[in-house]
């Protein structure tokens, strides 16, 4: 069989996660398999046809959990124990499940200059070798996804931090932060249904070319990063969007600017400090501002693989009217 058949997901009832498993029932293309811990308090969305719980330091129960699984996608929470992929990888390979979508979900150049930048490159690399070694001389393969910040959750998130810290947003004082150019330095981001039809879109490929298949192949992607992206936008590009969704006008919000070395170096010194909330906004505000820095190193344009699979054109004022419903929702979708 040339297609993949079955795929387990971890991380079913989290963020992005239940976009990602939504896609998959719905296509009904697959067999999905929901594997998650048996103290997880995250709610399954409805309609999984298979749920395995197992502790992940059990290997011989997650062992079980995936054999026959010819996909595995990961989509752990930020904060998740380091140890918990390299569990579910090992144990992946272990299985003989023959592609792994690693928990990565990752800002361009993670394992580059912008990932060293913002402190987080190191953990990115570190994983990516743990799992190139764990599938050395295996029939595993690794795909992950780079997709720049998600969209609506950078847009209006204030639960860890101040939602000023992503995208420069504080809808409660209703001020934008713009960066340089007058906030129209443009980054690639992408919405979590656009993810989660990424990896349909992926998972939906035949495993090889050929047998009268010219198009795309999955094996086309193995081991490597596949970029995906919903838009090429500015902040200027979302202050519209939201004033036309909210009905308001520019001289309704107070407009400040800061430059994006200035921000950085700012919030850098933040970054350590023993109060956990001042250290986690430093650490945000540090990586968000570092996307727009004029170097272009939150976008990429050359490596987009939209129309390799096909994924839809995205509009942006749906995005935003969804990221302003979960805002007013309070939503869990917001909170880390």
């Amino acid at each position: 069989m040339n297609r993949i058949q079955r795929v387990a997901i971890v991380g079913a009832g989290g963020r992005l996660g239940s976009f990602v498993i939504d896609e998959l029932i719905a296509s009904d293309l697959f067999t999905v398999t929901a594997i998650r811990r048996p103290e997880s308090k995250s709610q399954l969305p409805p309609g999984i046809p298979e749920v395995e719980i197992v502790n992940y330091s059990d290997k011989s129960a997650v062992v079980d959990a995936l054999r026959g699984q010819d996909a595995l996608v990961i989509t752990l929470n930020f904060f998740a124990a380091p140890e918990s992929q390299k569990q579910l990888v090992d144990a992946a390979v272990e299985a003989g499940v023959k592609f792994i979508m690693p928990n990565e979900w990752a800002f361009p150049g993670a394992d580059g200059k912008l990932g060293k930048d913002i402190g987080m490159g190191l953990g990115v690399v570190a994983h990516r070798e743990y799992i190139e070694s764990a599938i050395t001389g295996k029939d595993t393969s690794w795909i992950s996804i780079t997709c720049g910040p998600w969209y609506e959750f950078s847009l209006v998130c204030g639960f860890d931090c101040s939602s000023s810290a992503r995208f420069g947003f504080d809808f409660d004082a209703k001020t934008v932060t713009f960066f340089d150019h007058d906030g129209r330095s443009k980054i690639h981001t992408t919405t979590w249904n656009q993810v989660a039809r990424g990896v349909l879109a992926l998972l939906s490929l035949p495993i090889d070319s050929g047998m009268g298949h010219a198009g795309p192949s999955l094996s086309d992607f193995k081991n490597s990063s596949v970029h995906i992206a919903s838009f090429l936008i500015s902040q200027h590009d979302m202050f519209e969007s939201i004033l036309r969704l909210r009905g308001e006008r520019v001289n309704g919000w107070t407009i400040e600017r800061e430059d994006t070395q200035a921000r950085f170096d700012r919030t850098s010194k933040m970054v350590g400090n023993e109060d956990k909330m001042i250290n986690l906004e430093g650490m945000v505000t540090r990586m968000y501002t570092r996307f727009f820095w004029p170097d272009g190193s939150g976008t990429f344009s050359d490596k987009l693989a939209n129309e390799q699979l096909s994924l839809p054109n995205k509009d942006l004022d749906d995005a935003t009217a969804y990221a302003l419903k979960l805002l007013g929702e309070k939503s869990v979708k917001l909170q880390l």
